[in-house]
Parts: structure tokens; C-alpha cells; sequence
């Protein structure tokens, strides 16, 4: 992603689902502005879903914290039975 910014921002009414972040350690600092500037605009939750590689360590290795910003949820691994066979023919 050349220009992260201007990529989020050109997304900020849907759900932006990010994986691998590890490999952007400055996306923090960019997610961080968007999610204030939509706060600003009355946005409130939602915005950002970070996979598993987006850790408590990575982010404290970043320098940004993205209090107040973010929570973490931890779910177990998803079954194949628990999958509805209508989702698997979107996949």
C-alpha cells in the first residue's frame, strides 16, 4: 500500500479489514488520524478490523498505543462445521 491514507480514507464508510499489519508498522499512526477524524464527523465504532497479526506486543513496539481507540477480542478458530454452506459458496 503506497499511499495508506488516501487508500483508508477513500473507505471510510465501510469496514476496512487488515491483515498482515506487522508489515506497516506506520499504519498505526494513520489509522490513529482517521479514526479521530471520523469521530469528529459522529463516527464512533467500526471502522478498522485488525487479524491476528495486529498484537498487543506490535503495537506497543509502533510507539502508538491507539488508547481510547481500540479493543481486543479473542475468538477461537472457526470449525468448518460451524461455516454455513451459502458462506462457503461466497468464499
Amino acid at each position: 500500500m503506497s499511499e495508506p491514507e488516501l487508500y483508508l480514507a477513500g473507505h471510510d464508510d465501510k469496514l476496512v479489514i487488515l491483515d498482515e499489519v506487522h508489515r506497516l508498522p506506520d499504519l498505526f499512526q494513520v489509522m490513529r488520524g482517521l479514526i479521530d477524524r471520523n469521530r469528529r464527523l459522529g463516527r464512533r465504532a467500526g471502522q478498522f478490523l485488525l487479524l491476528g497479526s495486529a498484537s498487543i506486543d506490535l503495537l506497543k513496539q509502533s510507539g502508538e498505543t491507539l488508547a481510547g481507540r481500540i479493543a481486543y477480542l479473542e475468538y477461537s478458530p472457526v470449525d468448518g462445521l460451524e461455516v454455513s454452506p451459502d458462506t462457503l459458496a461466497m468464499l
